[in-house]
């Protein structure tokens, strides 16, 4: 079973909401919200509508009333914009959500939450991240796995922070460096996209490749963390 996203955007943002979400998901593109609505009434198998808050001719929250009142389209909507009606996010917080623009990693959390709010998630995208080491090595010490978690999540976010700099310097050998470090927990989680990545980087793959190895390792890791901040909210 495939995730269905249908993208309602202009085209700056377009290009930056596709290369953030993973890969797997088939999305759809349309330039108005007259299209989307046609959309979901002829196709109606979308998981998840993303819309601009001044999308037109109906924003997105006339297009959230009409899908759900009118066409009576069980499907979650994300509002990607500056302000957000707040009242009508939290009235529909099951069914609606908005993230502020521009839209980046850390916000893939929130979509993960609302489509895992609406059982999509669970159903469609595969786990970014297994246990079963943790479990094996601890016999299932819960207390254990939280801390490691805990440090996981904390300690890797840093660590690519310092890849990003490293980056934006072009410092490639530190790139490789920080890939090598950060392998073993990907490793512990068993996320092998993460340790292909990490290997190529730490292996010199071509200084042309190596932006978009690092983005695409960035955005695994904003997958785990999302996935593991929803299955153990105290880690938020």
């Amino acid at each position: 079973m495939q995730l269905n996203i249908l993208l309602v955007e202009n085209n700056t943002e377009k290009d930056v909401v596709t290369q953030l979400l993973p890969k797997e998901w088939q999305i759809t593109c349309c330039e108005n919200s007259y299209d989307a609505i046609q959309k979901v009434k002829k196709e109606n198998d979308f998981h998840l509508v993303i819309l601009d808050e001044n999308s037109s001719p109906l924003n997105a929250y006339q297009t959230f009333d009409y899908l759900n009142k009118e066409i009576k389209a069980d499907v979650p909507v994300l509002v990607l914009g500056q302000e957000g009606e707040s009242t009508i996010v939290e009235h529909y917080k099951d069914k609606l959500a908005f993230i502020k623009k521009p839209i980046g990693i850390d916000d893939l959390s929130v979509i993960i939450e609302l489509l895992e709010k609406n059982h999509c998630e669970k159903e469609v995208v595969e786990k970014a991240y297994s246990l079963d080491y943790l479990n094996e090595i601890s016999d299932s010490n819960q207390e254990f796995i939280m801390e490691t978690l805990s440090i996981f999540t904390s300690s890797v976010s840093d660590k690519l922070e310092q890849l990003k700099e490293a980056l934006v310097n072009k410092d490639y050998q530190s790139v490789a460096e920080i890939a090598h470090n950060i392998k073993p927990s990907f490793e512990m989680l068993e996320n092998k996209t993460s340790v292909e990545i990490c290997n190529l980087l730490n292996n010199r793959a071509p200084e042309e490749d190596v932006p978009t190895l690092a983005d695409n390792l960035i955005i695994e890791f904003a997958k785990m963390k999302a996935q593991l901040e929803n299955d153990f909210p105290q880690l938020k």
